[in-house]
Formats: structure tokens, C-alpha cells, sequence
């Protein structure tokens, strides 16, 4: 399973976004491999991304961006986001690095 960012779902539907084509085929060539998983904390912050301006495109309404987090969430798995999942994030930051190490 692929846990799938708030950032790549913005470029993915954002018709005038940076990294659109980039984000579209990532999204399909791991959805023909695996299941892929959103958190709900990644839905929220979708809604709250697109309903605002960007120079890039113009903001979505509320009801707009809710549509489409709801058809993420149907698409998608849901992960819960509890205590079990930051138990579980800790674990993964004591064996792997989530930074790049040669710079930004």
C-alpha cells in the first residue's frame, strides 16, 4: 500500500498546477501496482489547500473541494489517524530518515 500526500493530490487535480502531469502518472502507475491510502488529515488539508488562491490557479468553492475529498475517500483507503498510527510513525523515524540529505 502507498500513502498518497496531500501535495500530489493538489497537482493531480489542479488544472493549472506545477508538477500535474508528474503527479497524474505517479498516482496511476502505483494505483496499477498497489492499494493506495489517504488519512483523513490529508483530506482536510486538500479542502483547505484548494479553497484558497494559489498563483498557480484559482481556489475551488467549499463544496467543490468537499466533492472532490469525498471522491478521494471512496477511491482511496481511509487511514485512521490515532495513537496507533503516531506509535507506528515514531517506530519508522528511529529507522529511516524522512529528510533528504542532499538538500531541498
Amino acid at each position: 500500500m502507498s500513502f498518497v500526500d496531500t501535495n500530489v493530490l493538489v497537482y493531480a487535480t489542479a488544472r493549472s498546477a506545477p508538477f500535474r502531469d508528474r503527479s497524474r502518472v505517479a498516482l496511476s502507475r502505483l494505483a496499477a501496482g498497489e492499494p493506495l491510502a489517504v488519512s483523513r488529515q490529508i483530506l482536510r488539508e486538500y479542502i483547505a489547500v484548494m479553497t484558497r488562491q494559489q498563483t498557480w490557479g484559482k481556489a475551488l468553492t467549499l463544496a467543490e473541494a468537499t466533492a472532490d475529498a469525498a471522491a478521494f475517500a471512496r477511491r482511496f483507503s481511509v487511514l485512521e489517524d490515532g495513537p496507533s498510527v503516531w506509535d507506528q510513525l515514531m517506530e519508522l523515524s528511529r529507522r529511516y530518515s524522512f529528510w533528504r540529505s542532499s538538500g531541498p
